[in-house]
């Protein structure tokens, strides 16, 4: 006989393909969500570590913050969105690949970002070859 239209058994079925596709979809904005967040602190906290680097560059040769070690002695705090996510903190060291006769005239600064979001620590740092005092 020529009877058309659905069986309850195909809307069952395409009803729960629709619910699972909605579900995929709600899933991948979620990550999507997450990776922008992520994304958002990285880019905070290399503008930070280059204005820590860019006021480094403007102390005299002969400032406390660029003798050799670990600077400050408690790392200052890195702040996001009003959060306090991480810490700031630099290290002056003897650059490793200079010529013998120019290695005590010139100290290598690393400017490191370290924080945790959602349970991931991540870190970014930049690195200048300063001259010694």
């Amino acid at each position: 006989m020529g009877e058309s239209g659905f069986s309850l058994m195909e809307a069952i079925v395409a009803t729960v393909i629709a619910v699972l596709a909605v579900v995929a979809l709600a899933y991948t904005f979620g990550y999507g969500r997450a990776f922008i967040n992520g994304f958002e602190v990285r880019r905070v906290a290399e503008g930070a570590a280059q204005a820590y680097m860019d006021s480094l560059g403007t102390l005299p040769v002969t400032s406390t913050g660029l003798t050799l070690g670990a600077h400050p002695a408690a790392p200052d705090p890195f702040v996001c969105n009003g959060r306090a996510l991480g810490t700031i903190s630099w290290r002056v060291s003897a650059p490793s690949d200079v010529p013998p006769g120019v290695i005590n005239s010139l100290h290598e600064v690393t400017v490191t970002v370290a924080w945790t979001q959602g349970g991931i620590s991540d870190s970014v740092a930049f690195t200048r070859v300063v001259a010694a005092p």
